[in-house]
């Protein structure tokens, strides 16, 4: 069977990118976003290089949460309880912004696998568009 140029390329891609540890990539955007607290408040300073550090970190999570789409149950469901310990790691470094980035990922993870690896119960589909119609229209929209 012939794969495709897609499904080659695609197959390179997987085997450049060496898997790291989620809670070590969280504990390097919490330090990063605290250097770049402490360096946006010194006048004229410009932080470009640990801010696209910053974002490699993040978009390193995106991959790991795509690719984390063709693994099975249990490696699911290690993958997102890392990603909650993260947001637990950054909610307490008041890093809000990111917290709420890894439960977003943890929950899209979740919802995304059939077997419900973490009880996001309230995010029952049906549930939710029962719920949404009634806040859309409280909220005029």
């Amino acid at each position: 069977m012939r794969y495709s140029r897609k499904e080659d390329i695609s197959k390179k891609r997987e085997k450049q990118m060496e898997e790291i540890s989620v809670i070590d990539v969280c504990e390097r955007i919490i330090d990063l976003e605290k250097q770049n607290r402490d360096e946006r408040s010194k006048p004229g300073l410009y932080v470009r290089e640990s801010m696209s550090l910053l974002a490699d970190c993040r978009d390193y999570c995106v991959f790991r949460v795509f690719d984390a789409l063709r693994m099975s149950a249990e490696e699911i469901e290690v993958l997102v309880g890392d990603l909650i310990e993260c947001r637990n790691m950054c909610s307490e470094w008041e890093h809000d912004i990111y917290g709420g980035f890894f439960f977003a990922l943890a929950k899209l993870l979740s919802l995304e696998h059939k077997d419900k690896v973490q009880d996001f119960s309230s995010t029952d589909r049906k549930a939710f568009e029962e719920r949404w119609a009634k806040a859309r229209s409280e909220l005029g929209l």
